[in-house]
C-alpha cells in the first residue's frame, strides 16, 4: 500500500525518461528539477482472495487480496495503477 499522495504518469514502454517534478509543502515552499527516472516492465499481479470460483449474491461486499512480482526480482513496495 503507498503511503503518499501520488500523481500517476503511465509510460508505455521501459525505458529511460526525464521528468520535471514540482513539490510543494502546501504552505510557501515549492521546489521543482528535472529527474532522470528509469522505468522497468511492470509486475505481475496475483489474486489471491477470493478463491477462484467463489459465488457471491447481490449486494454482498467481496474484500480482495493480491500480491506482485516484479519480473526483475526484488520486492514491489508499491504499485500504482
Amino acid at each position: 500500500m503507498c503511503s503518499f499522495r501520488a500523481t500517476v504518469h503511465a509510460y508505455a514502454n521501459p525505458g529511460r525518461y526525464t521528468v520535471y517534478v514540482t513539490v510543494s509543502d502546501g504552505y510557501n515552499t515549492v521546489t521543482s528539477d528535472f529527474e532522470t527516472i528509469v522505468v522497468g516492465p511492470a509486475p505481475t499481479i496475483r489474486i489471491t482472495s477470493p478463491a477462484i470460483n467463489s459465488h457471491f449474491l447481490a449486494g454482498d461486499i467481496v474484500t480482495f487480496a493480491a500480491e506482485a512480482v516484479h519480473p526483475e526480482g526484488g520486492k514491489v513496495i508499491c504499485f500504482v495503477s
